[in-house]
């Protein structure tokens, strides 16, 4: 009887290191979503800050148009002798005005893109690390299932007289 309860201490002691391993495991875990947390919100910090640039660089542009446009309009007055030239200028100006515009648009969309698959990428490791976690946390209460199941306890108090069973014998309830 004491080489049965010497290995069950034993096997109890080595669900108890297991146990300790996988608590060591979910701490790491949480640790992780902590810095997947941090990078997530680092990572929208820094496409908030490049739409900022985006939406200044539209201002500046926006800016640059309406001085560009009233530029034009002096010239035309300046040069009523000149029309046709004035024309070609203008259209070259507004040709200039839309290019910078689509620029302008076109990086602002790749900015979003950006921003929205940096955004699903990091919910994806998100939903797998909690997933992680959950199966670790079954595990978890799976070996501390069969620790409590692993133990042998009489219903009251006595002495062992007699051993009916040995290593190794099923026994039933």
């Amino acid at each position: 009887m004491k080489a049965t309860n010497k290995a069950s201490q034993s096997a109890i002691l080595g669900i108890k290191s297991t146990l300790v391993t996988l608590n060591n495991s979910l701490t790491d875990l949480n640790n992780s979503l902590v810095d997947m947390d941090n990078s997530i919100v680092s990572t929208k910090t820094q496409l908030e800050t490049q739409r900022n640039s985006l939406q200044k660089a539209v201002e500046i542009s926006t800016s640059s148009v309406e001085n560009t446009k009233a530029s034009t309009t002096t010239s035309l007055d300046s040069l009523n002798s000149n029309e046709s030239t004035t024309k070609i200028q203008l259209e070259n100006t507004i040709e200039s005005i839309k290019a910078q515009r689509q620029l302008a648009e076109n990086g602002l969309e790749i900015a979003k893109n950006q921003y929205e698959s940096a955004k699903s990428k990091l919910e994806a490791q998100l939903a797998s690390t909690k997933t992680q976690l959950d199966s670790i946390s079954g595990q978890r209460d799976q070996a501390s299932q069969q620790v409590e199941n692993s133990l042998i306890k009489a219903p009251y108090d006595g002495i062992i007289t007699e051993k009916n069973i040995e290593v190794g014998a099923l026994v039933s309830q």
